[in-house]
C-alpha cells in the first residue's frame, strides 16, 4: 500500500529507480474486465483462488492467491464464451459469468454463465 509500482513507465518489474516490483504480472492483452475470490470452506475445487475476468484474453484466468507470491494458474474457458465482462463466485462454489460480446458478435449475443463444480 503507498508504494510506487513505476506504471506505465516501469515494465512492472521495479527496474525504475525506487519502484516496487508487482506482485503479479498478467499476460500481455489481459484486459481485467472484473475480480472476485472463491470463498475458502466450500466444495469448489476453487476455493481460494482469485478469479479475472478477461475481456481481451477472452477467459477467467485463475490466480493461486496463498504463500508468498500469486501466481497464475491457468484459464478455465479458453475462449468458449468470447470477451468475458464479469465474474462473481459465490459462498456455495458457483460462480457466475457475464459476457460483453456486443462489439464482436453483435447485439443480444451475451449470455450469462452458470458454472458449477463437477459431482455437486
Amino acid at each position: 500500500r503507498g508504494a510506487d509500482y513505476g506504471w506505465p513507465v516501469s515494465r512492472m518489474d521495479g527496474s525504475r529507480g525506487g519502484s516496487r516490483a508487482a506482485a503479479l504480472l498478467m499476460p500481455a492483452g489481459t484486459e481485467v474486465a472484473s475480480v472476485d475470490f472463491v470463498p475458502m470452506g466450500n466444495a469448489s475445487p476453487l476455493a481460494g483462488e482469485l478469479l479475472v475476468a478477461s475481456s481481451g484474453a477472452e477467459d477467467v484466468l485463475r490466480v493461486k492467491a496463498d504463500g508468498e507470491r500469486p501466481g497464475l494458474v491457468a484459464g478455465l474457458l479458453e475462449g468458449r464464451y468470447g470477451r468475458i465482462a464479469a465474474v462473481r463466485a459465490h459462498a456455495d462454489g458457483t460462480i457466475l459469468l457475464a459476457t460483453g460480446n456486443r462489439e464482436t458478435w453483435g447485439a443480444g449475443r451475451d449470455v450469462l454463465v452458470r458454472l458449477v463444480a463437477a459431482g455437486r
